[in-house]
């Protein structure tokens, strides 16, 4: 197979693991090469049987190009420079035009969903279905939560929803959750077990990035995993998708976390989840603050 290359913008702020999670073969396969590519910033150079070439380069331009994968880390909470700068990234992507079939670009961060926006709106002829908010971390964080408070391990956990976006829009549904395969809600004796995780979820998930990198940084490593090696028919990925269907009442025209499932390098959404009053409420307000979002750096989009 021909070595996947990966472009890394802003990694640093996800630590040493995730690149050393790339380099072992455990994000894209145990017999896959890889080339790193890593834009604008010190990176100590990473080695094995796997790395058939790393380079730190400081053009944007240089850094996309022949890219498999972008991964994009929002530096700062600062949503106005932010914006400008992914819009400079998605100007770039926009030039390199092998990469308009080629690329898949993945946006970290409390802004994820918006950056993942931005991105496409400046790399207009790269089709949205190209461009993903990950919003895993916030999974992982939920299904955390739930293992605890069910007594299990958060491998025990699973269909466990985000919906929305990432930081102050994600709304943490487990009210179709299972554990070890059944049903979390018939072994959890709080009446109040789907709002309790969801509010857990929404304090912490503002300061995912700062305050544990560690966590999106396996967050990151699992979503490429899933997207590359396949999930598994059953377990439910949640990831910031382009809206285009309105699916869920979601508006148009936003990036959007939803369950999708993967059978290797094609996310498909999961429809057909029925949808509580509490989970359509708070699927809303996400909703609300995605737009207000996109209104803020309207100049971008």
């Amino acid at each position: 197979m021909p070595p996947i290359t990966v472009t890394l913008v802003g990694c640093a702020a996800l630590g040493s693991s995730f690149t050393s999670k790339l380099a072992s073969g455990s994000v894209l396969g145990k017999d896959q090469d890889i080339v790193i590519k890593v834009f604008g910033e010190p990176s100590k150079k990473l080695s094995g049987p796997l790395v058939k070439g790393f380079s730190v380069v400081d053009s944007v331009e240089d850094a996309v190009e022949g890219a498999n994968f972008v991964v994009a880390v929002q530096g700062t909470p600062e949503l106005g420079a932010e914006a400008k700068t992914f819009a400079a990234l998605g100007k770039a992507l926009a030039r390199t035009h092998d990469l308009v079939n080629n690329t898949n670009v993945f946006t970290v961060g409390p802004n994820a969903n918006t950056m993942a926006l931005v991105l496409s709106r400046s790399a207009p002829d790269m089709h949205s279905s190209r461009f993903y908010a990950v919003s895993m971390g916030e999974q992982m964080m939920a299904a955390s939560e739930l293992a605890s408070a069910a007594k299990a391990t958060t491998a025990d956990v699973d269909r466990v929803i985000i919906w929305g976006g990432t930081g102050a829009a994600a709304f943490a549904d487990i009210s179709h959750a299972r554990v070890k395969g059944k049903w979390a809600g018939s072994t959890l004796k709080s009446k109040t077990w789907v709002e309790d995780v969801a509010s857990k979820v929404e304090k912490v998930a503002p300061t995912l990035l700062k305050s544990k990198a560690d966590v999106m940084a396996d967050a990151t490593a699992t979503t490429l995993s899933s997207f590359v090696q396949g999930t598994g028919a059953s377990q439910w990925l949640s990831l910031g998708v382009y809206s285009d269907h309105g699916a869920y009442g979601i508006e148009t025209g936003i990036f959007f976390s939803q369950p999708t499932v993967n059978s290797g390098w094609a996310p498909e959404r999961v429809y057909g989840i029925p949808v509580t009053a509490y989970s359509a409420s708070m699927m809303e307000k996400a909703q609300d603050i995605l737009l207000k979002e996109r209104d803020a750096v309207k100049a971008y989009v």
